[in-house]
């Protein structure tokens, strides 16, 4: 028994077989890459255990190309420090030399240095290639509260800025109880309005 073959296709055959049908090939084509940019990340993703494996991958390249392209922390800029401990705010900062500068998260950096006592509000940028520019806005000392023995010294909405030496702040009110903190700025404000009753 003979098999015969279909006589091969000559370039010049493929070329006008290409041209009548281009516009299915073409359709083909975007339908095939379209199928398999949609399953092969759906497949990693069930592999590597989820979108959220496969960003923090991505993250982690990502960080380690800019760190080999020189974008490391080398200055850290900090501004608007009148009162704020310095040692407090480096450690709370907490960022070291060389670290790849976008492992800066700011939302967490900011985070933390607003929760000391001095500062009300901190402002965190990048400066590119190796820059991170930090600057604090600080409490403004308004009375001093006493409570359970503790002497603090409190800003106008109540905050506690600092236990340490209350003594520097022996000018400003003093303040005594429980809701002392809270109800301080009315009592303080409405003797300010009245001389006599201030006195």
């Amino acid at each position: 028994m003979t098999t015969q073959h279909a006589p091969r296709k000559s370039r010049r055959e493929w070329l006008d077989y290409y041209q009548r049908h281009r516009r299915r090939l073409v359709r083909s084509a975007i339908l095939a890459v379209v199928v398999v940019g949609i399953a092969v990340p759906g497949v990693w993703l069930s592999l590597l255990g989820g979108a959220d494996t496969v960003s923090r991958m991505a993250n982690d390249a990502f960080v380690a190309t800019s760190r080999a392209s020189g974008l490391s922390v080398h200055e850290i800029r900090l501004s608007g420090r009148r009162n704020a401990d310095r040692n407090a705010l480096m450690t709370a900062i907490g960022v070291a030399r060389d670290t790849p500068i976008f492992a800066v998260d700011l939302e967490r950096l900011q985070e933390r240095i607003e929760n000391l006592g001095w500062v009300e509000h901190a402002r965190i940028s990048r400066h590119l290639p190796d820059v991170v520019a930090i600057h604090i806005e600080e409490r403004t000392p308004f009375a001093r509260w006493q409570h359970d023995g503790r002497l603090v010294v409190i800003d106008r909405a109540g905050v506690v800025i600092t236990a340490h030496q209350p003594d520097l702040y022996r000018a400003l009110p003093l303040v005594v109880g429980v809701d002392a903190a809270s109800e301080a700025v009315v009592l303080i404000d409405m003797m300010a309005s009245d001389p006599g009753l201030q006195a």
